[in-house]
C-alpha cells in the first residue's frame, strides 16, 4: 500500500506537545521506524509557523545550532518580512475552533505585534523593554479575565503612548539592580532550562552568591560579544516566536504566558556570565559568545518542547514570590 503521509494529523497533548516524543524528548516514530514515516512538520524542522488572525508567522527555532548562529550573528535577522501566500487551510480551521472557545485569539495578531514593536525598539535597552512588556500584559490579561475583550486595542494605544514618555522611560532604566536577588532566582531558573551544574561557579562554598565574581565574568562576556549589541535583543524578539506570544500555552493566562517568556529571558541573560565561569572552573578555552549559544541551543530543546517546562519555572516564580512586574524588573536588571 502508499503511505500518505498527508492525510494524517497529529494531535497535540493537553499541553500542546507533541505524543510521539520518547522519555528522553527524542522522536519515537524515527527512532522506531525511520526517517521515511516522519511528518512534514518534522522534515522542515527547525522552522516554525503558527497561524494569527488569518496571517501565519514563520521563523526558524533556537533549538538548532545554525539557527541560533543566524540569529545572532546577523543584526537584521530578526526583522519582519512580509509576504503574500496562501495560508494553509486546516491551519486556519483550527486557529478559528480555537477563537470561538478563547475570544482573546480574535487580538492575537494584534497583541503579538505589540511585543514585537515593544522588544525591537533600539532606543532603549532590551531588558527594559521586557520589563515594559510585563507591565502591560498584566493589565491586558486582567481584562481578558474579566471578559472585556473588546478594551484590547484601546490599551495597546493607551500603552504605546505611556512607553513613549521620556519619564516612564527614565524610570524604568533607572531601577537599581539587586544582584544578590537576581542571581539567587535566576540560579534556579537555570537550573530548570539547562541543568543544575552552570550557575555552580556563581555561589560560594557557604551558598552565599559571589557577586565580585559575577561581576568579573559579566564584564568579561560582554567584552566579547560588544561587537554585537543586538544580540540579546534577537535572542528576545525570536522568543516571541518561539514562545508564540501572547498564548504559547491556551490554558494559561496572558500574564503567565508573558512571565514565563521573560523568565526565560533572564535565564538566558544569565547564561553568558555562567558559561564564562564554568568554562573558567572546567579549564575550557571555549569563546563565550560559543559557550551561550551551545548552552542557549540545548535549552531551547527543553523551554520550548516541553510542555511541562512552564509550569516547573512559573513555581519556581512563585516560590520566590516574583510574579510581579516589579519582581520581573529585578530579575532583568
Amino acid at each position: 500500500y502508499e503511505i500518505r503521509h498527508d492525510l494524517f494529523t497529529v494531535v497535540p497533548d493537553e499541553r500542546g506537545g507533541c505524543p510521539f516524543l520518547t522519555e528522553d524528548k527524542m522522536c519515537g516514530i524515527q527512532r522506531e521506524l525511520g526517517e521515511e514515516y516522519l511528518s512534514i512538520v518534522c522534515r522542515v524542522y527547525p522552522r516554525g509557523s503558527f497561524v494569527m488572525d488569518g496571517r501565519a508567522a514563520r521563523y526558524c527555532g533556537m533549538s538548532c545550532w545554525e539557527a541560533v548562529n543566524m540569529i545572532c550573528d546577523a543584526e537584521d535577522s530578526m526583522e519582519l518580512v512580509m509576504k503574500k501566500e496562501r495560508i494553509d487551510l486546516i491551519a486556519s480551521r483550527l486557529e478559528d475552533k480555537q477563537a470561538a472557545a478563547h475570544p482573546a485569539l480574535k487580538y492575537r495578531n494584534m497583541l503579538f505585534e505589540f511585543f514585537y514593536e515593544l522588544i525591537s525598539d533600539k532606543s532603549r535597552d532590551v531588558s527594559d523593554s521586557v520589563i515594559m512588556g510585563a507591565m502591560a500584559a498584566r493589565p491586558l490579561s486582567q481584562a481578558i479575565e474579566e471578559g472585556q475583550i473588546e478594551k484590547i486595542p484601546d490599551m495597546l494605544e493607551d500603552f504605546r503612548g505611556a512607553f513613549k514618555k521620556p519619564e516612564n522611560t527614565r524610570a524604568i532604566a533607572e531601577i537599581k539592580p539587586n544582584y544578590v536577588y537576581r542571581i539567587g532566582v535566576c540560579a534556579k531558573l537555570v537550573d530548570i532550562a539547562v541543568n543544575p551544574n552552570v550557575m555552580k561557579p556563581m555561589f560560594n562554598e557557604d551558598g552565599s552568591v559571589a557577586a565580585d565574581r559575577y561581576f568579573e565574568a559579566a564584564a568579561e562576556f560582554e567584552a566579547c560579544v560588544s561587537e554585537k549589541p543586538w544580540l540579546f535583543r534577537n535572542i528576545a524578539l525570536n522568543m516571541l516566536f518561539d514562545c508564540r506570544m501572547p498564548f504559547f500555552y491556551i490554558d494559561m493566562t496572558l500574564y503567565e504566558n508573558y512571565l514565563y517568556y521573560a523568565a526565560v529571558f533572564a535565564a538566558v541573560k544569565m547564561l553568558g556570565p555562567a558559561e564564562v565561569l564554568e568554562c573558567r572552573t572546567e579549564g575550557c578555552n571555549l569563546h563565550p559568545e560559543v559557550a551561550l549559544k551551545c548552552a542557549l541551543s540545548l535549552a531551547s530543546r527543553k523551554l520550548f518542547h516541553d510542555s511541562g517546562c512552564a509550569d516547573v519555572m512559573l513555581n519556581a516564580l512563585k516560590e520566590y514570590d516574583c510574579m510581579t512586574p516589579a519582581k520581573i524588573a529585578l530579575l532583568l536588571k
